[in-house]
């Protein structure tokens, strides 16, 4: 209990005060009580407000699906936890896994079934306002983007094909074109690219930041994956609370426990 007792000092000294009722609600996808057990008893500790949410179309049989919904309507009960959950829906589950039947477990199927779940992740960050810039990739002399003409699965098959594959940063073009077209929008833009340790992206961001006279504010705070995520829905949450660019720039440059709970927060997606 020490390292949550020292997690939950840094929560009430850090961040409890800076977070209003909405803000402490955590929506977290299960697929069994089992997983969700000990994310959201840590983060009631915490302070926060776990909500469960049951999608696994995946799951088979039918009496698995249903007994293991079950068990995590109870826990839900018991600990007064908010849950939703979707209807058994197997054909979209067999529509994603078509062509990769056998497949072996933690394969192409397992990243397919990922990503037809993490999907919802995409929808949500469409109504929050989240604009993605996709990462370039190289392969075998053509250029490829993330999620535009090149699916997580046809990356991992042309890499398990020993293809020769290479990644670079956004072309300046193609983010300053994107500035530019969501400043007619919008009057600030806080962008958050991928960590400076990485990738030259953030360097050339400051770069062309400087011409746009504040309105663009580079966010970095070493972050990457899930991190990186993170800190998009934390900028997200103070934009709504009324903090500027460059009060949201500050503010995510020193919440490193921020993204510590996020983790956290997925850890039983």
């Amino acid at each position: 209990m020490e390292f949550f007792d020292k997690i939950k000092s840094l929560y009430d000294k850090e961040i409890k005060d800076e977070l209003c009722e909405k803000d402490k609600k955590i929506l977290v996808h299960c697929c069994c009580a089992v997983c969700f057990g000990y994310p959201s008893q840590l983060l009631k500790m915490l302070g926060y407000i776990p909500v469960a949410y049951f999608f696994n179309p995946n799951i088979h049989p039918k009496e698995e699906h249903d007994r293991r919904l079950e068990e995590l309507r109870t826990y839900c009960r018991k600990y007064d936890f908010e849950l939703y959950e979707e209807n058994y829906q197997p054909e979209i589950f067999y529509k994603t896994a078509e062509g990769l039947e056998n497949e072996p477990e933690k394969g192409l199927r397992c990243n397919a079934c990922f990503r037809m779940r993490l999907l919802k992740t995409a929808q949500k960050a469409k109504e929050l306002g989240i604009t993605v810039i996709a990462m370039p990739f190289h392969i075998q002399g053509t250029d490829f983007y993330e999620d535009v003409n090149l699916t997580q699965a046809q990356f991992y098959e042309l890499l398990e094909q020993g293809g020769d594959i290479s990644t670079s940063m956004p072309a300046v073009g193609d983010v300053t074109d994107l500035w530019d077209r969501l400043l007619q929008e919008y009057d600030e833009i806080v962008h958050i690219p991928m960590s400076s340790g990485l990738s030259s992206s953030c360097e050339t961001a400051y770069m062309l930041a400087q011409s746009y006279d504040g309105r663009v504010q580079v966010v970095n705070n070493q972050r990457i994956s899930v991190t990186q995520r993170r800190s998009v829905l934390d900028a997200c949450m103070l934009a709504e609370k009324g903090k500027s660019a460059s009060e949201i720039r500050e503010l995510l440059g020193v919440g490193v426990l921020v993204y510590c709970i996020g983790n956290v927060a997925h850890f039983g997606a």
